[in-house]
């Protein structure tokens, strides 16, 4: 990580997203350094930036930046810097926030929010720094040959920064930022993208996969992205039925998880996240997986069973606001009355005979 993003370019969002990540990770390094005297971190330190070229009458302006990523606090104050030189000079100065597609014009006329971008002064100041003013900002300068524009300068908002312990506040930022990138819409394609192109690819990932006893190859995976975890992987692609059970027939893998690039504080452990879920649901793997090991191999085992009575008692009584309980007390009912029924029917019968009989005896009576 530090190798890749010690000199960052400041283009692109994978370098941007990197650098995120690796400002926290640096401060957790910073951190390490402090504790252990016989740890000495190494950092690579970012110099000024200095893209001015030599100054050559009758071009556009040359506009430079000193720094490509800023953080400010929430409700905090921050300059975003540019120098703008030129002949004949620039006699309009023009900052911009990406914002989805599209750029928002930043003007300062209002100088509680915003100030500068004059030819005179062209730097950017943020007053009361919102959820909002965190993104991508540019600079413009414009004269009469033309219009140029400074490489992108990323700005991080701070919202809290409590007195806890830096490795803690650290490994939670990370997380944090692992979890808040394309929250807000404007960059969630982009963020997914640069996780991907940051994260191992599937070859180096899986180095083995059998299922049913044949091999299985990239094809039946399905990449998503974790906002916790990052790139992720579904297996299967679609609904699978399997009549073979045991050891033999099941999913094997074999995975790297490139042990070398575990950062400490920044997870708990190296290892892999296994969630197993019914398919077309979401895989909870923050809340619902199942940690497994480096090292060692892991068998999980599966039992199906279906019971038809706890469906009556639960899903179909609460559909028809019943309860097995309820529905054997019903049955309990219809026993008596069948049996009730059955008693006064025949109880009717032997009085239809008795009279019967006592009018027969009284006719021969009579006669």
């Amino acid at each position: 990580m530090e190798k890749q993003y010690s000199e960052w370019d400041g283009y692109g969002m994978e370098n941007y997203l990197g650098n995120e990540l690796f400002s926290e990770h640096q401060i957790i390094i910073t951190e390490i350094g402090k504790r252990f005297d016989d740890s000495t971190a190494s950092h690579g330190t970012r110099k000024k930036r200095d893209i001015r070229a030599a100054v050559e009458d009758n071009q556009v302006p040359n506009v430079a930046i000193q720094r490509t990523f800023y953080t400010v606090h929430l409700k905090g104050t921050i300059t975003l810097e540019c120098d703008v030189t030129g002949n004949p000079p620039a006699f309009s100065i023009n900052w911009y926030r990406e914002v989805g597609d599209t750029s928002m014009d930043l003007t300062s006329d209002s100088e509680t929010k915003y100030n500068g971008s004059t030819p005179d002064n062209p730097s950017l100041t943020i007053f009361n720094a919102e959820q909002s003013d965190r993104g991508v900002y540019r600079c413009t300068a414009e004269n009469e040959y033309g219009i140029a524009e400074s490489p992108r300068i990323y700005l991080k908002l701070v919202v809290v920064d409590l007195d806890v312990d830096p490795i803690l506040r650290a490994s939670g930022a990370f997380r944090l930022l692992m979890s808040s990138f394309g929250s807000e819409g404007n960059f969630e394609n982009e963020t997914e993208q640069a996780i991907k192109a940051l994260s191992a690819d599937y070859s180096n990932f899986v180095i083995y996969c059998n299922f049913e006893g044949r091999q299985c190859n990239e094809s039946v995976f399905v990449p998503f992205f974790d906002k916790y975890y990052g790139m992720c992987y579904r297996f299967p692609p679609e609904p699978m039925i399997t009549k073979r059970a045991g050891p033999l027939f099941a999913l094997q893998l074999i995975i790297n998880v490139n042990q070398s690039d575990y950062v400490p504080f920044i997870a708990s452990e190296a290892g892999i996240r296994l969630s197993i879920h019914e398919h077309g649901s979401h895989p909870y793997l923050e809340n619902n997986g199942i940690s497994v090991a480096t090292g060692f191999r892991t068998d999980i085992s599966l039992i199906q069973f279906e019971s038809f009575l706890s469906n009556i008692g639960g899903s179909l009584g609460l559909w028809i606001g019943m309860s097995a309980i309820s529905i054997g007390e019903l049955l309990e009912l219809c026993f008596f009355l069948l049996r009730s029924m059955k008693r006064h029917k025949k109880v009717t019968e032997t009085q239809t005979d008795v009279i019967i009989n006592d009018t027969v005896e009284t006719t021969i009576i009579d006669l």
